[in-house]
């Protein structure tokens, strides 16, 4: 299997999900759109996986590649292939199928708690009731229209969304390692009245402990969105 891998900034990497298609013996290409310019043939690949990034859905003007990658976005859609979008890539996603991108009430930002909502989804499979994942988002997606809202948290309803089996978007990031996500928290200002976010001590004391269920977690979600692909 070949895949596909948008990434939006330098510093959002991949992550773990280089690992895991390492692990599974998968062909990855990572396109970088911040410095690659146009994008590849989407023929040569069976599987696209859109990663996060700091810019809106909507800053073109700053950031003029995002035109041509919704594009492609839309095309690939079309084209019934799966695609897996996380945080900046789920929005990019969601408003590709007609959703809206907004302001989220609250940021969330470091360990925070996602919920299962009862719908059932393959890639759910293996995913727990209840689980600490990675936040760094300040918007969120509505639900597009046909999609099912699959996971939610007290800050923010849409967590993860599904199309059938071949569409999955994520407002959190599950391919977070312990150097970014260490790398992301002396940014990180909490405000008053800020009840999920975390300043730099608190993710830092729980980022050992939190981090490798979240990982196996993400990486048993893979295998499940997967199934029937290879």
């Amino acid at each position: 299997m070949n895949v596909l891998i948008f990434q939006h900034a330098a510093t959002e990497t991949p992550g773990t999900t280089l690992d895991y298609l390492n692990t599974r013996k998968m062909r990855s290409f990572v396109h970088h759109w911040y410095r690659d310019g146009r994008a590849p043939d989407a023929e040569e690949f069976d599987w696209l996986i859109v990663l996060g990034g700091g810019m809106h859905v909507d800053s073109e003007k700053e950031h003029n590649w995002l035109k041509e990658e919704k594009r492609f976005i839309k095309d690939w859609i079309e084209s019934e292939k799966p695609i897996l979008g996380i945080c900046l890539g789920g929005q990019l996603i969601a408003q590709a199928l007609g959703a809206k991108i907004t302001k989220n009430t609250q940021r969330e930002i470091g360990f925070q708690e996602v919920l299962r909502n009862g719908t059932p989804h393959r890639a759910l499979k293996s995913w727990p009731q209840s689980a600490r994942v990675y936040q760094y988002h300040e918007d969120t997606f509505s639900l597009p229209p046909g999609a099912k809202n699959l996971l939610t948290s007290p800050a923010c309803g849409n967590q993860a969304f599904a199309v059938d089996n071949h569409i999955l978007g994520l407002q959190f990031h599950p391919e977070s390692t312990k150097e970014w996500i260490l790398s992301n928290a002396p940014s990180v200002l909490k405000k008053d009245g800020e009840a999920y976010v975390q300043n730099p001590s608190e993710t830092a004391a729980e980022v050992t402990r939190a981090l490798p269920p979240m990982t196996t977690s993400f990486f048993r979600l893979l295998d499940n969105f997967s199934e029937g692909m290879r």
